[in-house]
């Protein structure tokens, strides 16, 4: 079992693998030198970092000083990058031999995860802002037409949680209609 996920921080001397059984001393050392560790994430080796980035832009842009539309810049590619996704496998992160015994386990990224990632964070301080609930909700309500039955529960989740947000800090109580549309402008 490979133990860090893919961009995880691996604080020094954590442990990088778990073997099963007692291994030979040269697969431990084979396994180990085919993991590659550095100083910070990399675009082409973790695809959740484009996102976390990009969650991390639209944050400060709903905080003082408020850019509301930066952040819906930033939502919208979030929009495009998941759109790529909707219809994507995602591995297992089981790797089997020719007879089929698991021989390796990583930790994956889920759609459910990569939907938690890009709107959780963002959706928390959307209420701010009446652009960016418009905007979220045209992206959700997008998502929702081109999911599959079974990637449909985390946007439905985002959704609801958003109106809840929009209730709770009262912004829509002079205009509810208003806050409650979506507007892909």
């Amino acid at each position: 079992h490979v133990l860090p996920a893919l961009g995880d921080f691996v604080p020094a001397g954590a442990p990088l693998v778990r073997i099963k059984g007692q291994p030979k001393l040269e697969l431990a050392s084979e396994v180990l030198r085919r993991i590659s560790l550095d100083t910070e994430r990399s675009f082409d080796q973790d695809l959740a970092y484009g996102p976390r980035l990009l969650v991390d832009i639209c944050v400060r842009s709903l905080a003082e000083p408020f850019d509301p539309t930066t952040a819906v810049q930033a939502i919208d590619r979030l929009h495009d990058f998941l759109r790529h996704l909707v219809d994507r496998v995602f591995p297992s992160g089981e790797y089997r031999d020719q007879a089929g015994t698991v021989r390796l386990v990583i930790k994956t990224v889920s759609w459910d995860d990569y939907v938690r990632l890009s709107f959780e964070e963002i959706r928390n301080s959307a209420a701010a802002s009446v652009q960016v609930t418009r905007r979220l909700r045209a992206c959700f309500e997008d998502l929702l037409q081109c999911a599959s039955e079974e990637r449909r529960a985390p946007l439905e989740r985002q959704l609801r949680l958003l109106d809840a947000e929009i209730e709770s800090s009262g912004a829509a109580s002079s205009d509810a209609g208003v806050w409650r549309q979506s507007d892909p402008q």
